[in-house]
């Protein structure tokens, strides 16, 4: 994802703007991760207002691309079960 096409002629945005266009949070999530001190995202103090830098969100997303999925806990879903059959009924025509 290209952040400079999301935010065209800007630097920075604002905590809340970045939550929502990137992380998908809402304006409330944000504003509570903000006083929490949990926020993902590093927050620039431009001109009195926190801003997050399109440089800094463009890391995030770059970095988030290159972690590998957790695998999701409990048991196997339908849909993986069967998709699990399918690979081995193949394999085992060609055996």
């Amino acid at each position: 994802m290209q952040i400079q096409k999301l935010f065209p002629e800007v630097v920075a945005v604002t905590p809340q703007q970045a939550g929502f266009s990137v992380l998908g949070q809402t304006r409330q999530t944000t504003n509570n991760q903000l006083y929490q001190k949990r926020f993902k995202l590093p927050v620039t103090i431009l001109g009195g207002k926190r801003m997050v830098l399109l440089d800094d969100l463009q890391q995030y997303i770059d970095q988030a691309k290159k972690q590998p999925v957790k695998k999701r806990r409990g048991p196997r879903t339908k849909a993986e079960r069967l998709a699990a059959a399918a690979v081995a009924q193949v394999g085992g025509d060609h055996e």
